[in-house]
């Protein structure tokens, strides 16, 4: 205990330089700790002693000290202990947390006893390589590992998603994929990714976040067995009229809210039902008015401008809305010579607060910063007889 006080007390008083060599003996230290870690916690579940802690489990005692990955701690300290060479060479630095992880990840209770047999010839095989590469080796071990243990093929596609709702009306994703299900989506994913336009700057993840939504919001465009309008996705939204002019946002039905911009931009292009109530629950009418650009009215457009007309963008018209530059709310028309192409990324910059846009009759598109900054875009296919 009293080492492991004078290692705390080292590491308090030790600082991590920035440049290379610094954090990669940081990260070394960090993967002996580990180790370490991992064989203090395997034996002390196969003892049993959470019980002594007053917690339930190995598990449980972990996230009581802090650990947020306490199941995947227990996971690989249970799988050193049936694995002794590799858990020596890992304690050793031979192999890093990182190797550890992938072979636990590409080994199962059916395939563990050949891997026992194995790793002596196997730690060598994975110690020079990067763990990217030891995950490729160790997906070939598990396919081959897998066709001589088990007795049926393992399911090919087999897919798990989930998605949680949120009190605060957001939601979060995860997914387990099989090989393939990975490339299609990382394929997906790469050809949906939109360039930052003017006036962005988006991080890595948020433009996976956004051409994840755009991939959906794409098929349910495209769903042509439905007779709709370009088969626009069906939401939806609550809106007080007179609040909303006042600057006020929405709900989604079931109360989840939505800003001001947002409404903005969802009623530029959609389809919006009246509906006139006394007090919250009494409807006195429905009625119907439509704001969604027509197929006729859309094809014209896509003649005119191409692609997408935010500045630094070309993303082509299966990806794209037709923006209403006079916003509806404001008593915009549904007509061509206020309609231009956005990219679902970009469709939202013109209801930003601050942002101005005007849209020329020969089809050259102005649009300007909160900071006053201006790009002009001109139609690739102009063709003023549309306008005329």
């Amino acid at each position: 205990m009293g080492v492991l006080s004078g290692l705390l007390d080292v590491v308090a008083e030790t600082d991590v330089r920035a440049d290379g060599t610094s954090i990669a003996d940081a990260i070394r230290a960090r993967d002996l700790l580990d180790a370490k870690i991992a064989a203090a916690v395997g034996e002390y579940d196969a003892q049993g002693l959470a019980a002594l802690d007053g917690a339930h489990s190995t598990i449980g005692f972990l996230k009581q000290c802090g650990d947020v990955h306490a199941s995947t701690t227990v996971k690989i300290a249970r799988r050193m202990r049936q694995l002794p060479v590799i858990a020596a060479a890992w304690q050793r630095g031979d192999l890093t947390t990182g190797h550890v992880k992938v072979i636990v990840a590409n080994v199962d209770d059916d395939t563990i006893d050949q891997l026992a047999e194995h790793e002596a010839d196997l730690v060598p095989t994975l110690e020079p390589l990067s763990v990217t590469d030891a995950a490729q080796v160790m997906r070939l071990w598990k396919a081959q590992a897998d066709a001589l243990v088990k007795d049926t093929p393992p399911t090919e596609g087999e897919r798990t998603l989930r998605h949680h709702k949120l009190l605060d009306g957001r939601s979060t994703l995860s997914a387990e994929l099989d090989a393939e299900s990975t490339a299609i989506v990382d394929a997906a994913l790469r050809l949906a990714a939109s360039p930052d336009g003017a006036g962005e700057e988006r991080t890595p993840a948020q433009r996976r976040g956004d051409a994840f939504v755009d991939v959906f919001r794409f098929f349910l465009d495209h769903q042509d067995q439905k007779p709709k309008n370009r088969n626009r996705g069906h939401l939806n939204v609550v809106v007080d009229w007179d609040r909303m002019q006042a600057g006020h946002g929405g709900a989604l039905v079931g109360g989840a809210p939505l800003s001001p911009a947002t409404i903005r931009r969802v009623l530029c292009d959609s389809d919006v039902h009246r509906v006139v109530t006394t007090g919250g629950s009494v409807i006195l009418d429905y009625g119907t008015t439509t704001r969604l650009y027509s197929d006729a009215q859309f094809n014209a457009i896509v003649l005119r401008d191409q692609h997408c007309r935010h500045f630094g963008c070309d993303r082509p018209p299966q990806w794209c809305q037709v923006h209403h530059t006079i916003p509806v709310e404001d008593g915009g028309p549904t007509d061509l010579a206020t309609g231009i192409l956005k990219c679902t990324r970009h469709h939202h910059i013109g209801h930003l607060p601050g942002w101005a846009e005007k849209l020329e009759p020969d089809g050259t598109y102005h649009l300007t910063a909160p900071d006053g900054r201006t790009w002009t875009t001109h139609a690739p296919g102009v063709a003023p007889r549309i306008f005329g």
